[in-house]
């Protein structure tokens, strides 16, 4: 991925006919990929299609450092390989080149939620469009955050089963309006 900066004088109708390119990767992305916080993994692909269009894998073409560490990748090990290697040939990531045909078709981003197979974990993910062959994908982790979820509602349902056995109910009174609300 190059970028082709050329030079114009506004103050004459010559052109400078001087180029820089500038490898993107090395600049605009990687100061992205290093200013995300440490606990959002971001890694950048480049698409593989067939001859028919299709999205058949995407390669790695860069990641931060907290994509690394989940993987327990070197940037020289993870960079070039095939998503296929890495996450597997599975369902779950046709779904995954599915969705990222429609995203640089449209152009808009796409966030949703798994639950990643092989290790139970629970991933926001966000995919975006660089450009029409290069997508970016963040992953921030939220297992910790979905099993105090769950284990709070648990806790509610044996409190509220507790409070039937025994007949009994809670309050709350708001003092400044002078309001008391009961659960039964």
């Amino acid at each position: 991925y190059r970028l082709k900066m050329g030079c114009e004088d506004m103050g004459s109708n010559s052109q400078i006919s001087q180029e820089q390119t500038i490898p993107i990767l090395q600049t605009t992305i990687k100061s992205a990929l290093n200013a995300i916080p440490m606990e959002i993994g971001l890694i950048v692909y480049e698409v593989l299609r067939n001859n028919d269009g299709q999205i058949i894998d995407w390669v790695i073409r860069d990641a931060n450092e907290k994509s690394l560490k989940d993987f327990g990748q070197s940037i020289e090990s993870f960079v070039g390989r095939k998503a296929t290697e890495i996450y597997g040939d599975n369902d779950q990531m046709k779904l995954l080149f599915e969705r990222s045909q429609e995203i640089l078709t449209t152009g808009e981003a796409h966030r949703f939620e798994i639950k990643v197979p092989w290790n139970g974990q629970r991933l926001l993910m966000a995919f975006l469009r660089y450009d029409e062959k290069t997508l970016i994908h963040t992953a921030m982790d939220l297992t910790d955050q979905r099993l105090a979820e769950e284990t709070l509602k648990v806790k509610e349902e044996e409190l509220n089963l507790a409070l039937d056995i025994a007949q009994m109910g809670t309050w709350s009174w708001n003092i400044p309006q002078d309001v008391v609300e009961c659960s039964k």
